[in-house]
């Protein structure tokens, strides 16, 4: 009787061994499991964000000298039901066929609304080569400010760039240009024009 009652306790040992094992496991694949819905959780709300957010460029318009485009201007806007964009940390790509230039958003060259025509609302000549400027052409609810450039639904702007300074010396005729305005988050707004043979006005419509 001895004996079988010491085979018992060992067995009941193990059994409780077994459990605890069990148990142990059960845990950290439940922590898992909760660690990966979070995780998919997360960068599913990040996929949907990128795919539902964006911008578009619908018009884009130059000023010129005799020779070359000085100056331009793209008018921007978030896509149909886009999450809100915050322009200081957008980039602009912007590219002549012969050499291809990044420009960041200086918020010092920041107009909330149109003085005059677009190319002399804001002081185009604090622009750097790799900077561009904002004028606010409609913000319903204000978000657009100087320090916080953020657009939502309905929202529009004028980018300005000093492409005198950015492609030394302005754009020359008959050159391919290549926009793309990239936010942190959300789709990219990317278009080529050509700039014509001839340069007959002071402001001249690129796009479309």
């Amino acid at each position: 009787m001895n004996d079988d009652a010491a085979i018992g306790i060992g067995t009941m040992i193990i059994f409780i061994a077994m459990i605890l094992v069990a148990g142990i496991a059960a845990s950290v694949m439940m922590q898992t499991m909760d660690g990966l819905q979070s995780q998919a959780m997360s960068t599913g709300s990040e996929t949907m964000n990128d795919v539902s957010s964006g911008l578009k460029i619908s018009h884009v318009s130059a000023s010129t000298d005799s020779d070359s485009i000085v100056a331009m201007c793209f008018l921007v806007s978030p896509i149909a039901a886009s999450q809100d964009i915050d322009l200081s940390s957008a980039i602009l790509q912007i590219s002549d066929g012969d050499s291809s230039n990044v420009l960041s958003y200086n918020g010092s060259v920041f107009c909330a609304g149109i003085d005059g025509d677009l190319f002399s609302s804001v002081n185009l000549s604090n622009l750097s080569s790799a900077e561009f400027g904002l004028i606010v052409l409609s913000d319903s609810d204000g978000s657009c400010s100087s320090e916080s450039p953020a657009i939502n639904d309905q929202d529009r702007v004028a980018i300005m760039v000093n492409t005198n300074k950015t492609f030394n010396g302005g754009i020359q005729k008959r050159s391919s240009i290549v926009l793309t305005l990239s936010p942190a988050q959300g789709i990219a707004a990317s278009i080529r024009l050509s700039t014509p043979s001839v340069f007959v006005d002071r402001v001249l419509q690129l796009y479309p």
